[in-house]
């Protein structure tokens, strides 16, 4: 007859492998974090460039100026920009940003936590004229942990992104 053999972990043996387990989940989670920031970054960066190609094609659809209002800053103390088809907009105050008869397009960093926004407009906004869709040009800088997303718009209305640090966009 054969007799059954018991087999098992020591505590030993149980505590390395919980101490191995520890120390790479301690090094991942840093990595997870900047991947989130990352993904925040370019999910900002993407709804600008879709909001700007928007307020273009709503400006020569409706035949009338559309512009887009910038309030920027770093992280800490917020942005936002809004669309109006009535001119400049206060786009950190409720409702003072109009979009036709319908709700006006506001996003700010509250929808985008950890990330800046800085531009190079003249008066902190860019207007889009009836006329093909022209503007008066400018840049957006989106940034998180280090890293910067461009939105440009040039002069003929064109909107394009741009990075030399984030993965997925032409370098600038």
């Amino acid at each position: 007859m054969s007799e059954g053999i018991c087999r098992g972990l020591t505590l030993i043996e149980l505590l390395m492998v919980l101490t191995v387990a520890a120390i790479l989940a301690a090094a991942a989670v840093p990595s997870f974090f900047d991947l989130a920031a990352r993904q925040r970054l370019k999910g900002a960066a993407d709804t600008l460039y879709g909001h700007l190609q928007h307020a273009r094609l709503l400006a020569v659809k409706e035949n009338t100026p559309i512009t887009v209002s910038f309030r920027d800053s770093g992280p800490a103390s917020g942005w936002c920009y809004g669309l109006s088809d009535t001119g400049p907009c206060l786009c950190q105050s409720t409702g003072n940003c109009r979009l036709g008869s319908g709700p006006a397009i506001v996003v700010g960093s509250a929808d985008f936590r950890d990330t800046g926004l800085k531009n190079n407009f003249y008066r902190d906004e860019v207007t889009f004229n009836p006329l093909l869709g022209a503007s008066n040009g400018g840049t957006i800088i989106l940034s998180a942990n280090g890293q910067n997303i461009r939105v440009v718009v040039s002069t003929l209305g064109r909107v394009r992104t741009c990075s030399d640090e984030v993965a997925g966009y032409p370098p600038c």
